[in-house]
């Protein structure tokens, strides 16, 4: 089972989750931990020349005066060079606190990935108007010209993510395909919103 754990309130998430389902804290770039995860090993031996049994040491330098099983002495003449080697691995096993089942695959929120310079902007469940007078804080829509005030609503719900063009001065697009004002348009994972001149790859969070 693979898991992410929230940086703000510890809350354990099924790895497929992009915010906290405890806190909605952003978690898509904390790394993913393993339920099983396997602790490896060495085991150093030799063989007894007489009774053949193998005997545990600690390190390759450890010396044994006589074989436990035999009682021969023949083993403490064995060299460095007869040291035996074995990788281990043990699995370590840590219990999940969240119940997997309480995952019902809903949409949590949308992430739109700058194709420019990789910067993510998270946008929870909601209805919000994008630009630079719009309700999502970034620089792409401010700091430029070519994004219109009000340029299109973006709604985040449960079940979809839509957008809806506000008649912008220099339109919006989906994969290259310029959308009509004021018409509902459904996103899904993987498609490339253009706002004006600015792209991003569309990620929604579940």
């Amino acid at each position: 089972m693979q898991f992410r754990v929230c940086d703000k309130c510890g809350k354990k998430n099924p790895a497929n989750r992009f915010t906290c389902i405890e806190c909605d804290a952003d978690i898509s770039l904390l790394p993913i931990k393993t339920e099983n995860e396997k602790l490896s090993s060495i085991r150093y031996f030799k063989i007894c020349p007489v009774c053949k049994h193998e005997v545990d040491i600690k390190n390759e330098q450890e010396k044994i005066r006589q074989c436990p099983y035999c009682g021969n002495d023949a083993i403490k003449r064995l060299t460095v060079d007869s040291v035996q080697k074995q990788e281990i691995s043990q699995e370590l096993t840590e219990n999940i606190e969240y119940e997997e089942d309480t995952y019902d695959g809903s949409i949590s929120a949308l992430r739109l990935i700058n194709q420019r310079d990789g910067k993510v902007i998270l946008i929870p469940n909601g209805k919000y108007m994008i630009g630079a007078y719009g309700d999502i804080e970034t620089d792409y829509f401010w700091n430029l010209n070519y994004v219109s005030g009000r340029h299109a609503v973006i709604e985040v719900t449960n079940k979809e993510v839509s957008i809806i063009d506000n008649n912008s001065k220099n339109f919006t697009y989906i994969n290259g395909n310029r959308i009509f004002p004021n018409n509902k348009n459904i996103l899904i994972d993987g498609d490339v919103l253009t706002l004006a001149d600015q792209k991003f790859e569309v990620s929604i969070c579940r």
